[in-house]
């Protein structure tokens, strides 16, 4: 964020995005006034409350340091905000991302797969047109990988390729019965 800020590109400007753990760091980027919207997929409302949701019987809140207390910063968070999450999300319950969807001042909850797929193609689109500053060494923290991935480096992505994404998404929305409406 520095870097931009430092090329010229102001906080208005920028869309904090943040998946899965990602979400907390987005959110607190927002929260301390580094982006002009925030878009959310499959957020979670804390990582203690994640734990417990999954392991119950657990004393999360006394075994994990670090919080990343989503749903506590929501209300702070003063920025057009989006929270895209699936009900068959296997990691993070649903109800965490409608709870922070409730909870972020104007925040809307989209749960169409193809909504997600949708945005994707559009980033993918615009990293395309606009050529970016990408090594092998940053391009997985790109939420679009700028370069062409070999079959070595989807090994070390924290996402499959685009085209397997998007494929996923198609078929999770045709399951629901999303497609083509």
């Amino acid at each position: 964020l520095r870097w931009l800020a430092d090329h010229g590109v102001p906080p208005s400007r920028v869309v904090l995005w943040g998946s899965s753990l990602g979400t907390g760091v987005a959110a607190e980027m927002a929260r301390r006034g580094h982006g002009g919207a925030l878009a959310l997929v499959s957020p979670y409302t804390s990582i203690p409350g994640l734990v417990s949701d999954a392991v119950p019987v657990l004393p999360a809140r006394l075994l994990v340091d670090d919080r990343f207390d989503t749903l506590a910063k929501a209300p702070l968070l003063r920025v057009p905000t989006l929270v895209i999450h699936g009900d068959a999300d296997d990691v993070v319950p649903y109800w965490m991302g409608a709870r922070l969807a409730e909870t972020i001042p104007g925040a809307r909850l989209v749960r169409d797969p193809e909504a997600l797929a949708s945005a994707l193609r559009k980033i993918a689109g615009g990293s395309a047109a606009v050529p970016l500053d990408a090594s092998p060494q940053t391009a997985h923290m790109f939420i679009v990988n700028p370069l062409r991935a070999s079959t070595l480096q989807n090994l070390f992505s924290t996402h499959p390729p685009l085209e397997q994404r998007l494929e996923r998404l198609q078929q999770v929305a045709t399951e629901l019965g999303h497609a083509n409406r």
